[in-house]
Protein backbone atom coordinates (compact mmCIF):
# COMPACT_ATOMS: atom_id res chain seq x y z
CA UNK A 1 0.00 0.00 0.00
CA UNK A 2 2.84 2.40 0.81
CA UNK A 3 4.22 2.00 -2.70
CA UNK A 4 0.89 2.96 -4.26
CA UNK A 5 0.79 6.14 -2.15
CA UNK A 6 4.27 7.08 -3.33
CA UNK A 7 3.23 6.55 -6.93
CA UNK A 8 0.08 8.61 -6.42
CA UNK A 9 2.05 11.45 -4.82
CA UNK A 10 4.60 11.35 -7.63
CA UNK A 11 1.87 11.35 -10.29
CA UNK A 12 0.15 14.36 -8.72
CA UNK A 13 3.43 16.28 -8.41
CA UNK A 14 4.15 15.72 -12.08
CA UNK A 15 0.74 17.05 -13.13
CA UNK A 16 1.06 20.49 -14.75
CA UNK A 17 -2.00 21.88 -12.97
CA UNK A 18 -1.08 20.61 -9.50
CA UNK A 19 -2.04 22.62 -6.41
CA UNK A 20 0.26 25.46 -5.45
CA UNK A 21 0.60 27.10 -2.05
CA UNK A 22 1.32 30.81 -2.18
CA UNK A 23 2.87 31.75 1.17
CA UNK A 24 2.74 35.49 0.43
CA UNK A 25 -1.03 35.46 0.24
CA UNK A 26 -1.50 32.34 2.41
CA UNK A 27 -3.58 30.70 -0.30
CA UNK A 28 -3.67 27.46 -2.19
CA UNK A 29 -3.95 27.91 -5.92
CA UNK A 30 -5.87 25.09 -7.52
CA UNK A 31 -4.56 25.69 -11.04
CA UNK A 32 -7.40 23.64 -12.48
CA UNK A 33 -6.94 20.87 -9.92
CA UNK A 34 -10.11 21.13 -7.82
CA UNK A 35 -10.53 17.36 -8.13
CA UNK A 36 -7.08 16.74 -6.64
CA UNK A 37 -7.72 19.10 -3.74
CA UNK A 38 -11.13 17.53 -3.17
CA UNK A 39 -9.55 14.07 -3.08
CA UNK A 40 -6.92 15.20 -0.57
CA UNK A 41 -9.51 16.82 1.70
CA UNK A 42 -11.82 13.80 1.54
CA UNK A 43 -8.90 11.51 2.44
CA UNK A 44 -8.14 13.84 5.35
CA UNK A 45 -11.75 13.80 6.48
CA UNK A 46 -12.60 10.14 5.98
CA UNK A 47 -9.12 8.54 5.92
CA UNK A 48 -9.06 7.89 9.65
CA UNK A 49 -12.45 6.32 10.17
CA UNK A 50 -14.71 9.22 11.07
CA UNK A 51 -12.21 11.29 13.04
CA UNK A 52 -14.38 13.76 15.03
CA UNK A 53 -11.82 16.54 14.60
CA UNK A 54 -12.50 16.63 10.87
CA UNK A 55 -15.91 14.95 10.78
CA UNK A 56 -17.72 17.80 12.55
CA UNK A 57 -15.52 20.66 11.26
CA UNK A 58 -17.93 23.07 9.54
CA UNK A 59 -15.31 25.13 7.64
CA UNK A 60 -13.76 21.94 6.26
CA UNK A 61 -17.20 20.71 5.21
CA UNK A 62 -17.90 24.05 3.51
CA UNK A 63 -14.56 23.97 1.69
CA UNK A 64 -15.14 20.38 0.60
CA UNK A 65 -18.56 21.35 -0.77
CA UNK A 66 -17.11 24.36 -2.61
CA UNK A 67 -14.35 22.27 -4.16
CA UNK A 68 -16.79 19.50 -4.99
CA UNK A 69 -18.89 22.04 -6.89
CA UNK A 70 -15.84 23.32 -8.76
CA UNK A 71 -14.55 19.86 -9.63
CA UNK A 72 -16.97 19.11 -12.49
CA UNK A 73 -17.70 15.69 -10.99
CA UNK A 74 -21.19 14.23 -11.37
CA UNK A 75 -23.62 15.50 -8.73
CA UNK A 76 -23.65 13.43 -5.56
CA UNK A 77 -26.80 11.73 -4.41
CA UNK A 78 -28.06 11.95 -0.84
CA UNK A 79 -25.77 9.84 1.30
CA UNK A 80 -25.07 7.40 -1.51
CA UNK A 81 -21.70 6.46 -0.01
CA UNK A 82 -22.75 5.62 3.55
CA UNK A 83 -23.51 2.08 4.69
CA UNK A 84 -25.63 1.31 7.74
CA UNK A 85 -22.38 0.62 9.63
CA UNK A 86 -21.05 4.05 8.58
CA UNK A 87 -24.17 5.72 9.94
CA UNK A 88 -23.81 3.80 13.22
CA UNK A 89 -20.19 4.96 13.42
CA UNK A 90 -21.26 8.58 12.85
CA UNK A 91 -23.84 8.14 15.62
CA UNK A 92 -21.15 6.86 18.01
CA UNK A 93 -19.01 9.90 17.24
CA UNK A 94 -21.98 12.25 17.69
CA UNK A 95 -22.64 10.63 21.07
CA UNK A 96 -18.98 10.76 22.10
CA UNK A 97 -18.78 14.47 21.19
CA UNK A 98 -22.27 15.33 22.46
CA UNK A 99 -21.21 17.04 25.67
CA UNK A 100 -18.77 19.30 23.79
CA UNK A 101 -20.91 19.92 20.72
CA UNK A 102 -24.07 20.85 22.59
CA UNK A 103 -26.02 18.07 20.83
CA UNK A 104 -28.50 17.72 23.68
CA UNK A 105 -29.44 21.41 23.56
CA UNK A 106 -29.64 21.64 19.75
CA UNK A 107 -32.95 22.07 17.99
CA UNK A 108 -34.00 19.46 15.44
CA UNK A 109 -32.85 21.76 12.60
CA UNK A 110 -29.48 22.35 14.28
CA UNK A 111 -28.99 18.59 14.66
CA UNK A 112 -29.76 18.07 10.98
CA UNK A 113 -27.24 20.77 10.02
CA UNK A 114 -24.64 19.19 12.35
CA UNK A 115 -25.15 15.78 10.72
CA UNK A 116 -24.95 17.28 7.23
CA UNK A 117 -21.53 18.72 8.16
CA UNK A 118 -20.42 15.19 9.01
CA UNK A 119 -21.65 13.91 5.63
CA UNK A 120 -20.19 16.65 3.42
CA UNK A 121 -19.96 16.69 0.46
CA UNK A 122 -22.87 14.25 0.48
CA UNK A 123 -26.21 15.08 2.04
CA UNK A 124 -27.87 12.59 4.32
CA UNK A 125 -31.42 11.63 3.46
CA UNK A 126 -34.20 12.13 6.00
CA UNK A 127 -34.15 8.37 6.61
CA UNK A 128 -30.40 8.37 7.26
CA UNK A 129 -30.70 11.34 9.62
CA UNK A 130 -33.41 9.51 11.54
CA UNK A 131 -31.21 6.38 11.76
CA UNK A 132 -28.33 8.39 13.22
CA UNK A 133 -30.63 10.25 15.61
CA UNK A 134 -32.18 6.99 16.79
CA UNK A 135 -28.76 5.39 17.25
CA UNK A 136 -27.63 8.37 19.37
CA UNK A 137 -30.77 8.06 21.50
CA UNK A 138 -30.17 4.30 21.85
CA UNK A 139 -26.60 4.95 23.01
CA UNK A 140 -27.90 7.39 25.63
CA UNK A 141 -30.48 4.85 26.80
CA UNK A 142 -27.85 2.08 27.10
CA UNK A 143 -25.51 4.44 28.96
CA UNK A 144 -28.28 5.27 31.40
CA UNK A 145 -28.93 1.55 31.91
CA UNK A 146 -25.25 0.98 32.69
CA UNK A 147 -25.16 3.85 35.17
CA UNK A 148 -28.34 2.62 36.85
CA UNK A 149 -26.97 -0.92 37.07
CA UNK A 150 -23.71 0.35 38.53
CA UNK A 151 -25.55 2.47 41.11
CA UNK A 152 -27.79 -0.45 42.10
CA UNK A 153 -24.94 -2.94 42.14
CA UNK A 154 -27.01 -5.11 39.79
CA UNK A 155 -24.34 -4.94 37.12
CA UNK A 156 -22.18 -7.55 38.84
CA UNK A 157 -22.83 -11.09 37.62
CA UNK A 158 -23.29 -13.50 40.51
CA UNK A 159 -22.19 -16.51 38.50
CA UNK A 160 -23.73 -19.99 38.59
CA UNK A 161 -25.26 -21.12 41.86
Amino acid sequence: MVGSWRWLSYAWCMTAGFLHFDPETDTIRLNGSATVMLTLLMKAKFGERFDPETLFHRPLADLIRQLDGASNLPPRQSGDCFTRDDLACIAREVFAESSRSGWWSMSAQQRIAYLQVAAAPWNLSNEQIEMVRQDVDDLLFRSRQIVAAAEDGAGVAAGPA
